[in-house]
């Protein structure tokens, strides 16, 4: 009796999962990243680049700012 009721939950399983694959959401361009990291690479070393250029600046002409303070 139960093998019998086993037999038809697995033809039932079958019957609702026939086709073998399942597309749940269509494929997004490869150049499209969820996560690019090239943009975080190009933003900071911008921002650390104006700000080592800076501090460079600063203490090349520490004299000349001493003096207009």
């Amino acid at each position: 009796r139960e093998l019998v009721e086993q037999k038809q939950l697995y033809e039932q399983e079958l019957e609702l999962a026939s086709a073998p694959i399942t597309i749940i959401k269509d494929f997004t361009a490869l150049s499209a990243e969820e996560n690019p990291k090239g943009e975080y690479i190009v933003k900071f070393g911008f921002w650390f680049g104006v700000i080592g250029y800076l501090s460079l600046l600063t203490f090349k002409f520490k004299k000349n700012i001493m003096k207009l303070m």
